[in-house]
Protein backbone atom coordinates (compact mmCIF):
# COMPACT_ATOMS: atom_id res chain seq x y z
CA UNK A 1 0.00 0.00 0.00
CA UNK A 2 1.31 3.49 -0.89
CA UNK A 3 1.51 5.99 1.98
CA UNK A 4 0.33 9.56 1.51
CA UNK A 5 2.99 12.20 2.23
CA UNK A 6 1.82 15.45 3.73
CA UNK A 7 2.70 18.41 1.52
CA UNK A 8 3.22 20.62 4.58
CA UNK A 9 5.35 18.58 6.99
CA UNK A 10 6.25 15.63 4.72
CA UNK A 11 5.07 13.09 7.30
CA UNK A 12 4.00 9.76 5.77
CA UNK A 13 0.37 8.88 6.45
CA UNK A 14 -1.65 5.72 5.79
CA UNK A 15 -3.86 5.72 2.67
CA UNK A 16 -7.02 5.81 4.85
CA UNK A 17 -5.95 9.02 6.63
CA UNK A 18 -7.79 12.25 5.84
CA UNK A 19 -5.69 14.44 8.10
CA UNK A 20 -1.94 14.47 8.62
CA UNK A 21 -0.78 12.70 11.79
CA UNK A 22 2.10 15.20 12.09
CA UNK A 23 0.56 18.63 11.52
CA UNK A 24 -3.18 17.86 11.43
CA UNK A 25 -3.75 19.50 8.04
CA UNK A 26 -6.08 17.88 5.46
CA UNK A 27 -4.42 15.46 3.16
CA UNK A 28 -4.90 15.70 -0.64
CA UNK A 29 -6.76 12.41 -1.48
CA UNK A 30 -7.04 11.41 -5.15
CA UNK A 31 -10.64 12.01 -6.43
CA UNK A 32 -12.67 9.98 -8.92
CA UNK A 33 -11.92 12.50 -11.60
CA UNK A 34 -8.20 12.14 -10.85
CA UNK A 35 -8.38 8.39 -11.48
CA UNK A 36 -10.37 8.71 -14.72
CA UNK A 37 -8.34 8.03 -17.82
CA UNK A 38 -7.46 11.18 -19.69
CA UNK A 39 -9.47 12.10 -22.75
CA UNK A 40 -7.93 10.55 -25.82
CA UNK A 41 -6.46 7.57 -23.94
CA UNK A 42 -7.21 4.03 -25.24
CA UNK A 43 -9.56 3.35 -22.28
CA UNK A 44 -11.46 6.58 -22.83
CA UNK A 45 -11.93 5.88 -26.54
CA UNK A 46 -13.20 2.35 -25.84
CA UNK A 47 -15.68 3.65 -23.27
CA UNK A 48 -16.93 6.28 -25.69
CA UNK A 49 -17.56 3.61 -28.31
CA UNK A 50 -19.58 1.31 -26.02
CA UNK A 51 -22.82 3.38 -25.91
CA UNK A 52 -22.89 3.56 -29.69
CA UNK A 53 -23.15 -0.22 -30.09
CA UNK A 54 -26.55 -1.14 -31.65
CA UNK A 55 -27.63 2.52 -32.01
CA UNK A 56 -26.18 3.60 -35.31
CA UNK A 57 -28.10 0.98 -37.34
CA UNK A 58 -28.98 1.47 -40.98
CA UNK A 59 -32.69 2.47 -41.14
CA UNK A 60 -35.05 -0.02 -42.82
CA UNK A 61 -35.97 1.08 -46.37
CA UNK A 62 -39.57 2.23 -46.90
CA UNK A 63 -40.17 -0.51 -49.48
CA UNK A 64 -39.20 -3.20 -46.97
CA UNK A 65 -41.45 -1.65 -44.32
CA UNK A 66 -44.31 -1.53 -46.83
CA UNK A 67 -43.75 -5.16 -47.82
CA UNK A 68 -43.79 -6.23 -44.16
CA UNK A 69 -47.00 -4.26 -43.59
CA UNK A 70 -48.75 -5.73 -46.63
CA UNK A 71 -47.67 -9.26 -45.70
CA UNK A 72 -48.91 -8.87 -42.13
CA UNK A 73 -52.26 -7.46 -43.30
CA UNK A 74 -52.69 -10.29 -45.83
CA UNK A 75 -52.03 -12.98 -43.20
CA UNK A 76 -54.44 -11.32 -40.78
CA UNK A 77 -57.14 -11.08 -43.47
CA UNK A 78 -56.64 -14.76 -44.36
CA UNK A 79 -56.99 -15.73 -40.72
CA UNK A 80 -60.23 -13.74 -40.39
CA UNK A 81 -61.63 -15.29 -43.57
CA UNK A 82 -60.85 -18.83 -42.42
CA UNK A 83 -62.28 -18.14 -38.97
CA UNK A 84 -65.59 -16.67 -40.13
CA UNK A 85 -66.05 -19.04 -43.07
CA UNK A 86 -65.91 -22.04 -40.68
CA UNK A 87 -68.36 -20.67 -38.17
CA UNK A 88 -71.53 -22.79 -37.92
CA UNK A 89 -74.61 -21.37 -39.59
CA UNK A 90 -72.76 -19.81 -42.54
CA UNK A 91 -74.36 -20.16 -46.01
CA UNK A 92 -73.03 -22.97 -48.16
CA UNK A 93 -71.20 -21.20 -51.02
CA UNK A 94 -72.68 -23.48 -53.71
CA UNK A 95 -76.22 -23.44 -52.34
CA UNK A 96 -76.11 -19.65 -51.91
CA UNK A 97 -75.65 -19.28 -55.70
CA UNK A 98 -78.50 -21.64 -56.59
CA UNK A 99 -81.73 -20.30 -58.18
CA UNK A 100 -84.95 -19.79 -56.22
CA UNK A 101 -87.62 -22.05 -57.71
CA UNK A 102 -90.38 -21.93 -55.09
CA UNK A 103 -91.75 -19.88 -52.24
CA UNK A 104 -90.30 -20.53 -48.76
CA UNK A 105 -91.89 -23.64 -47.31
CA UNK A 106 -92.11 -25.23 -43.87
CA UNK A 107 -91.82 -29.00 -44.12
CA UNK A 108 -94.10 -30.27 -41.37
CA UNK A 109 -95.84 -33.53 -40.74
CA UNK A 110 -94.64 -36.81 -42.26
CA UNK A 111 -91.07 -37.09 -43.58
CA UNK A 112 -90.52 -36.50 -47.29
CA UNK A 113 -88.67 -39.44 -48.83
CA UNK A 114 -86.71 -39.23 -52.05
CA UNK A 115 -88.51 -40.29 -55.22
CA UNK A 116 -86.41 -42.12 -57.79
CA UNK A 117 -86.67 -40.63 -61.30
CA UNK A 118 -84.86 -40.97 -64.63
CA UNK A 119 -82.34 -38.40 -65.84
CA UNK A 120 -81.44 -37.50 -69.43
CA UNK A 121 -78.01 -36.65 -70.81
CA UNK A 122 -78.14 -34.09 -73.60
CA UNK A 123 -75.66 -31.58 -75.04
CA UNK A 124 -73.20 -32.07 -72.18
CA UNK A 125 -75.78 -31.74 -69.39
CA UNK A 126 -77.52 -34.11 -67.00
CA UNK A 127 -81.20 -33.09 -67.08
CA UNK A 128 -84.20 -33.74 -64.82
CA UNK A 129 -87.76 -32.39 -64.82
CA UNK A 130 -88.42 -29.22 -62.83
CA UNK A 131 -92.22 -29.85 -62.52
CA UNK A 132 -91.47 -33.30 -61.06
CA UNK A 133 -89.20 -31.81 -58.40
CA UNK A 134 -91.76 -29.09 -57.58
CA UNK A 135 -94.34 -31.85 -57.06
CA UNK A 136 -92.19 -34.36 -55.14
CA UNK A 137 -89.94 -31.83 -53.28
CA UNK A 138 -87.08 -34.36 -53.27
CA UNK A 139 -85.90 -36.65 -56.08
CA UNK A 140 -83.05 -39.11 -56.60
CA UNK A 141 -81.50 -39.93 -59.97
CA UNK A 142 -78.35 -41.52 -61.39
CA UNK A 143 -75.81 -40.57 -64.01
CA UNK A 144 -74.79 -43.72 -65.87
CA UNK A 145 -71.31 -43.19 -67.29
CA UNK A 146 -69.32 -45.58 -69.41
CA UNK A 147 -67.84 -47.37 -66.42
CA UNK A 148 -69.63 -46.12 -63.32
CA UNK A 149 -72.92 -44.94 -61.90
CA UNK A 150 -72.96 -41.68 -59.98
CA UNK A 151 -75.90 -41.09 -57.59
CA UNK A 152 -77.41 -37.59 -57.52
CA UNK A 153 -80.06 -35.79 -55.50
CA UNK A 154 -82.24 -32.69 -55.88
CA UNK A 155 -84.55 -31.02 -53.37
CA UNK A 156 -86.14 -27.68 -52.51
CA UNK A 157 -84.92 -26.25 -49.22
CA UNK A 158 -87.08 -24.26 -46.81
CA UNK A 159 -86.11 -20.92 -48.42
CA UNK A 160 -87.32 -22.12 -51.84
CA UNK A 161 -83.83 -22.67 -53.31
CA UNK A 162 -82.95 -25.51 -55.62
CA UNK A 163 -80.31 -27.82 -54.12
CA UNK A 164 -78.57 -30.40 -56.29
CA UNK A 165 -75.90 -32.67 -54.81
CA UNK A 166 -74.08 -35.98 -55.04
CA UNK A 167 -76.24 -38.52 -53.23
CA UNK A 168 -73.62 -40.36 -51.28
CA UNK A 169 -72.55 -40.62 -47.63
CA UNK A 170 -68.96 -41.94 -47.79
CA UNK A 171 -68.55 -43.40 -44.28
CA UNK A 172 -71.71 -45.53 -44.39
CA UNK A 173 -72.13 -45.82 -48.23
CA UNK A 174 -75.72 -44.63 -48.03
CA UNK A 175 -77.58 -43.32 -51.11
CA UNK A 176 -80.90 -42.75 -49.36
CA UNK A 177 -82.10 -39.53 -47.70
CA UNK A 178 -85.27 -37.93 -46.41
CA UNK A 179 -86.47 -34.51 -45.23
CA UNK A 180 -87.77 -34.13 -41.67
CA UNK A 181 -88.84 -30.57 -40.90
CA UNK A 182 -85.72 -28.41 -41.25
CA UNK A 183 -83.32 -31.38 -41.37
CA UNK A 184 -81.94 -33.69 -44.03
CA UNK A 185 -81.47 -37.23 -42.69
CA UNK A 186 -79.39 -40.15 -43.89
CA UNK A 187 -81.51 -43.26 -44.35
CA UNK A 188 -78.76 -45.59 -43.15
CA UNK A 189 -76.69 -44.03 -40.35
CA UNK A 190 -79.33 -41.45 -39.31
CA UNK A 191 -76.86 -38.58 -39.42
CA UNK A 192 -78.63 -35.21 -39.73
CA UNK A 193 -77.81 -31.91 -41.44
CA UNK A 194 -79.50 -28.53 -41.68
CA UNK A 195 -81.69 -28.58 -44.77
CA UNK A 196 -80.77 -25.06 -45.93
CA UNK A 197 -76.94 -25.15 -45.75
CA UNK A 198 -76.07 -28.81 -44.95
CA UNK A 199 -74.28 -27.97 -41.70
CA UNK A 200 -73.86 -31.09 -39.58
CA UNK A 201 -76.24 -31.52 -36.62
CA UNK A 202 -75.62 -35.02 -35.29
CA UNK A 203 -74.47 -38.50 -36.24
CA UNK A 204 -71.28 -40.33 -37.09
CA UNK A 205 -71.33 -39.11 -40.71
CA UNK A 206 -72.35 -35.48 -40.18
CA UNK A 207 -69.07 -34.26 -41.75
CA UNK A 208 -70.11 -35.93 -45.02
CA UNK A 209 -73.44 -34.46 -46.18
CA UNK A 210 -74.53 -34.78 -49.81
CA UNK A 211 -71.88 -32.76 -51.67
CA UNK A 212 -73.61 -29.79 -53.44
CA UNK A 213 -73.08 -29.30 -57.17
CA UNK A 214 -74.13 -26.20 -59.17
CA UNK A 215 -77.15 -26.41 -61.45
CA UNK A 216 -79.34 -24.12 -63.55
CA UNK A 217 -82.97 -23.94 -64.58
CA UNK A 218 -83.72 -23.87 -68.32
CA UNK A 219 -87.43 -23.67 -69.00
CA UNK A 220 -89.00 -26.71 -67.33
CA UNK A 221 -85.68 -28.48 -66.91
CA UNK A 222 -82.89 -28.58 -64.33
CA UNK A 223 -79.44 -28.81 -65.92
CA UNK A 224 -76.23 -30.05 -64.30
CA UNK A 225 -72.92 -29.98 -66.18
CA UNK A 226 -71.99 -33.53 -67.21
CA UNK A 227 -68.30 -32.60 -66.90
CA UNK A 228 -68.79 -31.63 -63.24
CA UNK A 229 -70.63 -34.86 -62.56
CA UNK A 230 -67.94 -36.99 -64.25
CA UNK A 231 -65.19 -35.29 -62.22
CA UNK A 232 -66.79 -36.31 -58.89
CA UNK A 233 -64.58 -38.18 -56.44
CA UNK A 234 -65.43 -39.57 -53.03
CA UNK A 235 -64.16 -37.60 -50.02
CA UNK A 236 -62.64 -40.65 -48.33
Amino acid sequence: MNNIQCTFCEVANTPESRFCAGCGKPLNQPTLSDTSPPIGSPHSAAEERIPSIGVNRTPMPRRVKLAYGIGTAALFSLFLWMFFSHLPGQPNPVIAQQPDIALPVAYAGDPIHQTQIEALVRDGDVIISLPTLLDKKMVAFDYAGTSTKIPLLAYINSTGKLVTAFRYCEPCNSETYRIEGVELCCGKCESKWKLDNLDGIQGSCMKYPPNPIPSTVVGNEIHISEALVKSWKTRL
